[in-house]
């Protein structure tokens, strides 16, 4: 189905009329009966039988089973006159073997390696990019936040809280779609934003934005920790030297957190890196442009020849996912050593 200016493939013919009647795209190629079944759109033109490839369903019994026998019966009876009778009473045109039964070779083919690989450097690439630019975007109101939480007592205090840890525990699918209902192209704030250059769905921001989200109670958390193990003494004592409560702030505060505030950012980095559920509801599954590690792992878990190929992303989502477990640590340590020393103190 089609989005903005580009065209994207979706997971089923289902879930591509579902984008349609939602309005999140704006035209999509799908099967005429479901479109006749569904009131909220309309058919704009059908594609005549000389005009397409007519689409095929494979019979694909297991290579080894512990009922052969019957997974041979089954795909002789679809061949046979009885199983084609039914077939094209429900109007499918009449099978034919598409494995070589004296080989059981697989007439069809898969990507090639240079295929594979550049989609393996993609889904890596978008994967750092998405999660850096969601740990950049996430800083300030990570920084903001913390504080606020960990430095000031208000009314709604607890409500604030309670919001921004509530992506910890609300499914991931759920903030997806939430951030759907509030940032989708049918939506003000999302035709907004697409009015302006910077549509949402199916987008690295769309990406970007669902792993913000999800990872930002993490970030917060380890924030908040990082304020509330400086003492007050030393805020106080800037401000009785004349300090204003900004200068105070940068040159005191801020400082004293640092640690704890770039062990949020690697945790939140680590967690974005992982991120799925949110994203594949806001941003889709789009290759090249929204496809992440998780996402192609996702992909090729459903291809019967992508089970050799996922452990090249499965070693590179856990290799750059330890390298940033380890940097929270190290960063961890050093602040639990600060928090020692003003207290031998």
């Amino acid at each position: 189905f089609c989005v903005f200016s580009r065209h994207v493939t979706g997971g089923s013919v289902r879930g591509a009329l579902e984008w349609v009647a939602r309005g999140e795209v704006p035209v999509g190629i799908v099967y005429r009966t479901d479109a006749e079944a569904e009131p909220s759109v309309r058919i704009a033109f059908v594609f005549e039988e000389p005009e397409y490839r007519q689409a095929e369903y494979w019979a694909v019994p297991l290579a080894s089973t512990e009922h052969d026998q019957l997974s041979a019966d089954f795909v002789n009876f679809v061949l046979g006159d009885s199983g084609q009778a039914i077939l094209r009473a429900e109007g499918f045109a009449p099978s034919r073997p598409t494995v070589n039964d004296e080989t059981g070779q697989n007439l069809s083919g898969g990507g090639t390696g240079d295929d594979l690989a550049a989609s393996f450097s993609s889904a890596i690439r978008l994967s750092l990019i998405v999660a850096f630019l969601a740990t950049l975007v996430g800083l300030v109101p990570a920084v903001g936040l913390g504080w606020l939480l960990a430095r000031r007592d208000f009314p709604g205090k607890a409500v604030l809280s309670t919001v921004v840890m509530a992506p910890l525990v609300i499914p991931p699918v759920v903030t997806g779609f939430l951030l759907l209902s509030v940032l989708g192209a049918s939506t003000p704030l999302g035709g907004l934003l697409a009015s302006l250059g910077f549509p949402v769905p199916f987008t690295i921001l769309g990406a970007s934005i669902a792993a913000l989200v999800v990872g930002l109670p993490l970030y917060v958390i380890s924030v908040r920790g990082a304020f509330e193990a400086v003492d007050p003494m030393y805020e106080e004592l800037s401000r009785t030297l004349g300090s204003s409560p900004w200068s105070t702030f940068f040159r005191i505060s801020l400082p004293l957190a640092l640690p704890g505030i770039a062990a949020g950012a690697v945790l939140a980095f680590a967690r974005s890196l992982g991120e799925f559920g949110a994203t594949v509801v806001l941003a889709g599954n789009v290759e090249g442009s929204t496809r992440t590690i998780a996402l192609a792992v996702y992909t090729l878990l459903e291809s019967p020849s992508g089970r050799e190929a996922i452990w090249v992303l499965v070693g590179a989502s856990v290799a750059i996912s330890l390298l940033a477990l380890l940097g929270f640590e190290t960063l961890s340590r050093r602040q639990k050593r600060r928090l020692e020393d003003r207290y031998a103190r």
